[in-house]
């Protein structure tokens, strides 16, 4: 019982992490390209 909750739990953790990593990757590449353009 314990085992599939903290299963599921684990699941979210890391759904969550990905998240945060797709959403700070696409921060990254609006920063490169916002620099870019004051460049030019």
């Amino acid at each position: 019982m314990s085992n599939t909750l903290n299963h599921t739990s684990s699941r979210q953790i890391v759904r969550h992490y990905t998240h945060r990593q797709k959403r700070c990757k696409h921060l990254m590449q609006y920063f490169v390209s916002a620099n870019g353009l004051f460049e030019l």
